[in-house]
């Protein structure tokens, strides 16, 4: 049997109460021919025995689970406070676009032969999403208000957001890395403000405006660009374009070699947490400290491509396989010794 599991839902979607959860298990990666997007894809069965480990200090509760196998890629909130996200088939085609209200889901793209894109991100009243067709991938704009789709043909693989522009990155040739800018989010026009060698990777913006950017592979760096050098860029120009050099953040290639980045975010507290996987060894998502000097924890290791990071409601979120799971720091073993004390205390007051 393909896929086997008690807690299936029979809707659409379905949210799940904070509970601690099991370990899950699932196939090894597959990767889609041409598309140049790495898409993991669930079988759960007796054979699988992969898993989903936590570091000591971290736990998580299940938050939502998609109605069947099908991989959750990306996922953002929308203005409407409605959970949008975006699944890939065992095949690597698109398994459909969704919105789900916390009670059931409705179909904003359906399913189709189109290789599934990489990337949900919701600017004010838009969500944008892409798909793998690779070299004539597109981007696609859903406006909330109306509920209608547009959509345009660009080099892209991922997504993200400054404010309420969009930015992306992808490479025609899969040897450079272009980033673009779509001014407020309107896909009539973008503006190429930088160019890194290596696999399209993730990037993301901290709360001064700072810029990050990872590789996807070929690349073990994480790169960082100020605010300034970033404002400069966005005023055109080829002399004020972003670059790898002089820029490279963090080279953790002597900790996690060969791997690339697959999803990147900043907290509150400017550290830099990012999806790592080589395609053979257990992937990694790891916080990296906010000051660059290198220290790093490991939050968890899967033996799966793990998926995309997000913020919600002042938690941390990242989808694996088909599911979107909260990661929750637990108090430090000292901290709990220290109350059990302090309540000792009081009780002989």
């Amino acid at each position: 049997m393909k896929y086997r599991a008690s807690w299936m839902p029979t809707v659409a979607g379905a949210f799940a109460s904070i509970t601690k959860t099991a370990s899950y298990h699932y196939s090894r990666l597959k990767v889609a021919p041409l598309a140049g997007v790495y898409i993991a894809f669930i079988a759960i069965n007796p054979s699988a025995q992969a898993a989903l480990t936590f570091s000591a200090g971290y736990s998580s509760a299940l938050f939502f689970t998609h109605s069947n196998s099908d991989t959750i890629n990306s996922y953002d909130w929308g203005s409407d406070s409605n959970l949008y996200y975006a699944t890939a088939a065992e095949d690597f085609t698109s398994g459909g676009v969704y919105r789900n209200d916390g009670n059931s889901s409705t179909t904003i793209r359906a399913a189709s032969a189109d290789y599934a894109g990489a990337s949900v991100v919701a600017i004010n009243s838009s969500v944008y999403f892409n798909d793998g067709n690779y070299p004539s991938s597109k981007i696609y704009r859903y406006n909330i208000d109306d509920s209608t789709t547009t959509s345009t043909v660009a080099t892209n693989y991922l997504l993200s957001k400054r404010g309420d522009s969009l930015v992306t990155t992808g490479s025609a040739d899969f040897s450079t890395t272009q980033i673009s800018y779509y001014a407020g989010g309107v896909l009539s026009g973008y503006l190429d403000i930088g160019a890194v060698a290596g696999g399209s990777g993730p990037c993301a913006f901290d709360a001064e405006g700072n810029m990050f950017y990872a590789p996807g592979y070929n690349d073990s760096s994480i790169y960082r660009w100020s605010t300034i050098e970033v404002a400069a860029a966005l005023l055109g120009g080829s002399s004020s374009q972003l670059d790898a050099a002089g820029h490279q953040w963090i080279d953790y290639s002597g900790s996690f070699a060969g791997a690339g980045a697959s999803s990147l975010l900043i907290d509150a507290n400017g550290n830099v947490l990012v999806t790592l996987t080589d395609f053979v060894n257990p992937s990694a998502l790891v916080k990296f400290d906010a000051s660059g000097n290198g220290n790093y924890e490991t939050v968890l290791t899967s033996t799966d491509r793990l998926g995309e990071l997000r913020m919600h409601e002042g938690a941390l979120l990242i989808s694996d396989a088909n599911r979107i799971i909260t990661i929750i720091p637990e108090p430090s073993t000292i901290l709990v010794t220290l109350s059990g004390l302090l309540l000792l205390i009081r009780r002989k007051r």
